[in-house]
């Protein structure tokens, strides 16, 4: 079967970038062909508007962020298959849609409706560019939200409908499209169905023990600074401190970011991969929750922590931070209940790819 995907393949994240990989890794484990579809809405800027912001600061920004764009630019291009597309936008893709059997929408935050910016955008993360004769399939596919709007629910009900099969990311998105009257499953993100030892593997990564402070900080508000309490620790402890995202002007690539975390002693974080990773790496952890607009994001990683156990690692205080480190993981424990949910998500693959 000729399958394809409809992700973040942009994206200067490194959890979207390696859930796309190990979607497109695992389909095709399972003998299909498969591409990522190459969606990327900032296509049509031009080099003033990529590289020359309103005053030095955001030149500045502009600068590091095109520096990123490098590393994750050479990530794609080993690792992803386009199929021989070019890279478009919306409209492109809207216009002429791929040929392929199935199209399958996931993971990450696809069905985000606070951050969307057009209908146009939407339309194309629900899909509303296949013909009927494709058979429609979302994989863990993320609202990062806890519920929708009623007038939301009406307007995306009828393109839900024509779904093969459906599965969410998080508990509470299956409340939200069973509320439509659609059956959906709650999997796990993609980067979960690779064990530490297939990423390994896969990516060629040369993982060792290293008395580091693994920093994963995303720019949303949190509980407190995930960095200034990593460097407060680290001198008390003794322990150097890693600031990944960014890295002053070296940025790490994709690879080289699973690798620097599973190699950490600690990883300290407001983001849902970096809980991932650190989970599949025994990695032992502390996640800081986000605060205001975007808190509704939150419900990823108390979902997955809830599934596996791990509830305690949430901290509300640096303090806590110390406390976790000295805190035990029962990894066998936790590796059984991932085990568990990797075959839930095999078999709706399975079920999802067959003819």
């Amino acid at each position: 079967m000729k399958i394809a995907i409809v992700t973040f393949a942009w994206s200067k994240n490194y959890g979207a970038a390696l859930q796309a990989y190990a979607l497109q890794s695992i389909l095709k484990g399972f003998g299909n062909e498969v591409f990522i579809v190459p969606i990327n809405p900032e296509r049509r800027h031009g080099l003033f508007r990529r590289f020359i912001g309103r005053g030095f600061y955001a030149t500045w920004r502009k600068s590091k962020e095109w520096l990123l764009f490098r590393s994750f630019d050479a990530f794609r291009r080993k690792y992803y298959d386009f199929a021989g597309l070019n890279w478009g936008d919306y409209a492109d893709f809207m216009s002429t849609c791929p040929k392929a059997d199935m199209f399958i929408v996931g993971s990450d935050q696809v069905w985000n409706l606070s951050v969307m910016q057009s209908s146009l955008e939407e339309d194309f993360y629900f899909l509303k560019m296949c013909p009927d004769s494709v058979r429609r399939v979302a994989y863990a596919a993320s609202w990062a939200l806890p519920e929708i709007s009623g007038e939301a629910e009406a307007r995306l009900a009828p393109a839900l409908r024509k779904f093969h099969s459906i599965s969410v990311r998080e508990r509470s998105g299956v409340d939200i499209v069973q509320h439509m009257g659609i059956f959906a499953e709650w999997l796990p993100d993609p980067t979960i169905l690779l064990t530490a030892r297939e990423w390994v593997e896969r990516l060629s990564l040369n993982v060792s023990s290293k008395k580091t402070l693994f920093v994963y900080q995303l720019s949303w508000d949190s509980d407190f600074d995930c960095v200034m309490a990593a460097k407060r620790i680290g001198c008390e402890k003794g322990l150097s401190v890693c600031d990944s995202y960014p890295c002053g002007w070296k940025f790490l690539s994709p690879c080289k970011w699973v690798e620097t975390l599973a190699s950490s002693s600690h990883v300290i974080t407001n983001s849902y991969h970096g809980t991932v990773f650190s989970i599949l790496f025994h990695v032992p952890f502390s996640v800081v929750l986000i605060n205001g607009r975007f808190s509704g994001m939150n419900e990823r990683v108390v979902a997955l922590l809830e599934r596996v156990g791990l509830m305690s690692r949430i901290v509300r205080r640096p303090e806590e931070i110390v406390e976790n480190m000295d805190r035990q993981i029962m990894w066998a424990a936790v590796d059984k209940e991932l085990g568990k949910w990797r075959e839930e998500a095999f078999g709706f693959l399975d079920r999802a790819c067959a003819k």
